[in-house]
């Protein structure tokens, strides 16, 4: 009897495929406006093999995106801030190259850190027009100024909901020149991420990600003070993961690179047949120019920029 039963059961899970359905997350985070190849000398200083910068990334993700369309699994693309970078000598901030990047690599959505927040609201606001994918920046506010940034969004692919939140670090009142700090208003990491989980659990959302910009020890704290944040993808400081770490009260994954495009880090989400996490695999892509040959087109359009 208990023969005929495993082999009724075994001819069932063969007749009927598991639900299989995988997000795959791809992220970037402090870019700092450093694009190009060279050496990875933190491997071998002596004789470092080379990184292929933003030309061997353009290569990953036109490769991460045709595996993604043949399997028809989702493939979405972040960056959590800090893409630009300070120059203190000229007091100037340029997004005109990680603009471009992200136009042409279709990023899904980005997140402003302090780097950016520095050249203020009216810089912002002229470089706006620029982006083709929504700008997130959830817990500081340009005062009197109305640039268009998004607290969240919610992306819908395939029958799934994906709720996303930026969050920027609280203390950048002691990063922000004081003729900046007067003209925004920060609030805290934890209450504006309480806010918005709740908003985008209102909408039903599957999955929650945050793209933060707060530093490591920040994330976790988020992480295991707020239930319901599915993925934290952070950045800020300049601790790095090779792989992901679950949060253990809520389950959170939290994730960060280690930022100048030496990796992008990738996360694999196998959902069941109601979009809930069934599991997932984790890694950090290093970006060798020898596994990842330099993308031409990505080496033409930015011959422009000095």
């Amino acid at each position: 009897m208990i023969k005929r039963i495993f082999v009724i059961i075994l001819m069932i899970s063969i007749v009927i495929p598991v639900f299989s359905m995988k997000v795959i997350i791809l992220h970037t985070n402090d870019i700092k406006d450093v694009f190009q190849s060279r050496g990875a000398t933190f491997i071998n200083p002596d004789f470092p093999p080379m990184l292929g910068g933003v030309y061997s990334f353009a290569t990953a993700i036109k490769w991460e995106r045709e595996e993604a369309q043949k399997d028809g699994n989702i493939l979405l693309l972040f960056d959590s801030g800090n893409f630009a970078i300070k120059h203190i000598e000229h007091d100037s901030v340029s997004l005109s190259r990680a603009i471009t990047v992200f136009n042409e690599l279709k990023y899904d959505a980005v997140n402003l850190g302090i780097d950016e927040i520095s050249s203020g609201a009216k810089f912002i606001e002229k470089n706006f027009a620029n982006f083709n994918m929504p700008v997130l920046m959830s817990n500081i506010d340009f005062i009197d100024s109305d640039i268009g940034l998004k607290d969240y969004i919610i992306i819908e692919e395939k029958g799934v909901k994906i709720g996303i939140f930026g969050l920027t670090t609280e203390y950048s009142v002691f990063d922000l020149r004081k003729h900046i700090l007067k003209t925004v208003k920060i609030e805290k990491e934890i209450k504006t991420a309480e806010a918005l989980v709740n908003i985008l659990k209102q909408n039903k959302c599957d999955i929650i990600i945050g793209l933060t910009s707060i530093g490591l020890d920040h994330d976790f704290s988020l992480a295991d003070k707020i239930e319901g944040i599915d993925i934290i993808l952070g950045g800020y400081d300049g601790k790095g993961m090779r792989k992901a770490v679950e949060s253990p009260g809520n389950h959170t994954i939290v994730f960060k690179g280690y930022g100048e495009l030496s990796s992008y880090e990738k996360i694999v989400l196998t959902l069941d047949d109601i979009s809930n996490i069934r599991s997932y695999t984790s890694e950090s892509v290093t970006l060798f120019e020898e596994a990842f040959p330099p993308d031409l087109n990505m080496e033409k359009l930015l011959k422009t920029f000095k």
